[in-house]
């Protein structure tokens, strides 16, 4: 896991892994070569207890954190590893109002062409 590599991109960037196992200080993450790595945690990680199946999430300043894997993916999108910047939706050109022409037939009781 070191050094911090972002794998997903959530509001932030952050490196998530799958818990495997759980321990009173550490859990077991499986890492993306088909491995696992034991990872130390602190009481107040487990304050609330994470599960298997929930994602280990570290971010950029190392803070650990854990997260059911369904409330994970919901947002969560993986980086592609060729990928520099997420895709962003194009600028809005400005609406550029075109002026009215006034219809030949307007105003005509008749509704024919105005000669």
């Amino acid at each position: 896991m070191a050094p911090f590599a972002p794998n997903y991109e959530t509001v932030k960037r952050v490196e998530a892994y799958p818990i495997a196992a759980v321990g009173p200080t550490w859990v077991t993450v499986d890492l993306p070569n088909g491995g696992q790595r034991s990872v130390p945690v602190t009481e107040a990680f487990s304050a609330r207890p994470p599960a298997v199946g929930d994602m280990l999430v570290r971010y950029v300043d190392g803070y650990l954190s854990h997260c059911p894997a369904d409330v994970f993916f919901r947002d969560a999108m993986p980086l592609d590893a060729n990928l520099v910047e997420p895709a962003r939706a194009p600028a809005r050109t400005p609406v550029v109002e075109e002026p009215l022409v006034p219809r030949r037939d307007v105003g005509l009781p008749h509704g024919r062409p105005h000669p």
